[in-house]
């Protein structure tokens, strides 16, 4: 049986918002080495002219141990860590959008 990873996505980014609402928080996988430095990935997107374009992606979860599962490999150095959803949508998003940062909402070890 294949799976439609679009309706997956949707269903993980629903459970996000649901989760961030009710416990007033999102988590990320922060560097405890690094303060502010949060886990990153990228995606590859054709611009208007068609050449592929770079674009970071902050993986963002609505549960600790979401986000816990996706700390190994390149990641294992990183420790989930809370952002309160108030400062999360008033800050973090703005500054996202800003540096044309996207937002990977409640990705599984898989993605």
């Amino acid at each position: 049986m294949e799976m439609d990873l679009a309706v997956v996505s949707d269903e993980r980014h629903a459970r996000l918002i649901e989760r961030a609402v009710a416990g007033g928080q999102v988590w990320v996988l922060a560097d405890p080495a690094k303060p502010g430095s949060w886990a990153t990935s990228h995606v590859t997107f054709e611009d208007e002219q068609g050449e592929p374009e770079n674009v970071p992606v902050v993986p963002v979860w609505s549960d600790r141990a979401y986000a816990q599962r996706c700390a190994k490999g390149p990641w294992s150095v990183y420790v989930p860590e809370p952002i309160p959803l108030e400062d999360f949508v008033e800050c973090v998003l703005q500054d996202m959008h800003h540096r044309d940062v996207m937002v990977g909402t409640n990705w599984s070890g898989q993605l």
